[in-house]
């Protein structure tokens, strides 16, 4: 009974902001290229255990919502402190599946595997996620929004 109406509406929001857009720009091998470096930081940086170098590849109001957690800004901040004041990273892997990039934007869809001491116990997490990158106005790609979900889940 609503499905037309909520379709309707949906479309014409589409439409208006698809019309305001600007042109999507291509991939280009040099934004590839730092996000494939800016990763490669995420996965050093998160085994080595410091919280504020870790803090540097994120945006101040990043929103990270992953199962069991969903934080954001200072909130985001306290919680990695908190987990790195008891807690550390053992490995990290993660593998870009899709890269779009969209002026100061990009997109990114793919898997991580985690593994990780939380208190006395040992966490491994094979996730989905999507992100957000920004690229700053000095040049450097953080990461805007990270949402993940297990690779197990139906």
């Amino acid at each position: 009974m609503y499905a037309r109406p909520v379709v309707a509406v949906a479309a014409a929001l589409l439409m208006g902001c698809t019309a305001a857009q600007p042109e999507a720009a291509e991939n280009t091998d040099a934004d590839v290229a730092a996000l494939d470096s800016r990763r490669d930081e995420i996965e050093q940086l998160a085994v080595a255990g410091d919280p504020e170098a870790f803090l540097g590849l994120w945006t101040p109001d990043v929103y990270v919502r992953e199962p069991g957690t969903a934080v954001d800004g200072e909130q985001f901040a306290t919680y990695l402190r908190d987990f790195f004041a008891s807690g550390r990273i053992l490995s990290l892997e993660i593998r870009a599946d899709k890269v779009h990039v969209h002026g100061n934007a990009a997109y990114e869809f793919g898997q991580y595997d985690e593994r990780a001491v939380a208190g006395t116990d040992t966490l491994t997490l094979a996730n989905h996620y999507a992100m957000r990158w920004e690229r700053g106005d000095d040049g450097t790609w953080r990461i805007d929004h990270l949402v993940a979900g297990s690779r197990a889940a139906p």
